[in-house]
Parts: structure tokens; C-alpha cells; sequence
């Protein structure tokens, strides 16, 4: 029996990469002037569903959403102490913020926003916390990175939101990220679930950054459900 061009690909796919391909719906991010990146696996594989922006003086942020259906699910799953008793639905946002060494960043408000483009609804979260996942040596996607923000025991610094940040080095990565072909120094996260909203195409807005004694606005993030083949790994 002669394969089909498509089987082809699949089995060689498999062998090869020992990744499977799948059509994979999910919210894909866009703006002027970014540049998209994966967040499985360290960055390796999945769906090309973070956006990376640049700032000023080197600062840069990477966006992308998540499933506060599937962060439920999960953490039942593994029992971990910060389950929450009930199931949340939703999304979430995660916000990885790279300083360079030196610099100081500080959020100038708590406030993300969310619109929903079909019924122009705003919705509002104030963030309170930023991680520092000080043993983390890999970019954590969004999912990974909300298991550590609720309450209980866990790996990772808090700090209040508005706290200035300093860009510090850490050059023992795993794998080494790289953003617009800068190597990455030590990131901080942010968390931002709104709970109840879907949407099939938003608009984030994040907080202003503060750098050098200026105020600097990223461009609004469009999220837009997205299907697509995606090559995804069997282990990582």
C-alpha cells in the first residue's frame, strides 16, 4: 500500500522530531511591531502563541494567553496545595518583563484592560504581584507560571507590582533565550486572570513601564483565535 503524502509527513514527523502534528485552536497574539516565539517546551516547540515587543533602553515584554479552564484541570490533576475549591474559568494573560542588567523598571499602574472586539466590553484586573522564579533556568509558559502565583508554598519571590525592578544577570541557562537576537537576562512575570471572559478576538492593554525617568506604552496586544497545525513534542 503506497502512503499518502500527508501520512508521509506524519511518520516522518514522528521519527524525526519525535514530535506528532495536530490542528491546534488557541488565541494567537498580534501588534505592530512584534515578533511572535513558542513558549512549550522552553520555547521549542508549539504554537508560535507569544508575542515579543521592545522598549526602551533594551526592556522587552513577551505576552501570551492562557486557559484558566485548563489551569483548573491541571492543578486538580496534580494536587497541588494552591488548588483552588472551585473551577475557574476564563483567561489568563502572562507577562514576561526583561531588564537589562543595570536598569531600573518600575509598573506605573496595576491596571490591565481587556476589550472584547465583537461587544466592545471593557474588562479591568488590577494585578497585584510580580514573580521572580529565582531558581527557574527556562522561559516558563503561561500555564506553569500561574501554578506558582496562588497562595501556598512554592519556589518564587513576590513582590508588589509597582516595586521598582533591576535587571540582573543570569547566565546559567538551560537553554539560553534569545528576543530580537539579544540573549536574555534574568525575566520577571506578572499574572493577569480575568475570570468569566472569553472572547474569540480582544485587546490587551498593559500597564505603562516606567525606564529612565520616562513613561513608555506598549502597543495594544490583538488576541485572535487562531487554527493551525502545530508539530507538538511527545516529552520535553
Amino acid at each position: 500500500m503506497r502512503l499518502s503524502s500527508t501520512a508521509i509527513f506524519v511518520l516522518a514527523s514522528f521519527a524525526v522530531s519525535a514530535c506528532v502534528p495536530a490542528p491546534t485552536t488557541y488565541l494567537k497574539p498580534f501588534a505592530v511591531g512584534g515578533q511572535h516565539t513558542k513558549s512549550i517546551c522552553a520555547g521549542s516547540a508549539g504554537p508560535e502563541d507569544r508575542l515579543v515587543l521592545a522598549g526602551p533602553d533594551g526592556v522587552m515584554i513577551g505576552v501570551e494567553s492562557y486557559s484558566l479552564e485548563e489551569l483548573s484541570a491541571v492543578m486538580r490533576t496534580s494536587r497541588m496545595p494552591n488548588t483552588s475549591p472551585s473551577d475557574r474559568a476564563g483567561i489568563g494573560f502572562s507577562v514576561i518583563l526583561h531588564i537589562p542588567a543595570g536598569q531600573i523598571v518600575r509598573f506605573a499602574s496595576r491596571s490591565f484592560f481587556l476589550t472584547d472586539q465583537a461587544t466592545q466590553k471593557v474588562h479591568q484586573v488590577e494585578a497585584t504581584s510580580i514573580l521572580d522564579f529565582a531558581d527557574a533556568r527556562v522561559l516558563l509558559d503561561g500555564l506553569v507560571a500561574s501554578m506558582q502565583s496562588g497562595d501556598g508554598p512554592r519556589r518564587v519571590r513576590q513582590m508588589d507590582i509597582r516595586a521598582p525592578l533591576a535587571g540582573v544577570r543570569q547566565p546559567d541557562w538551560f537553554v539560553a533565550p534569545r528576543w530580537f537576537g539579544k540573549l536574555l537576562d534574568h525575566p520577571y512575570y506578572v499574572i493577569v486572570p480575568f475570570e468569566g471572559v472569553t472572547c474569540s478576538e480582544c485587546l490587551l492593554r498593559v500597564p505603562p513601564l516606567e525606564v529612565a525617568s520616562k513613561t513608555f506604552q506598549f502597543p495594544e496586544i490583538t488576541f485572535r483565535l487562531v487554527k493551525e497545525w502545530v508539530l507538538w513534542p511527545l516529552n520535553c
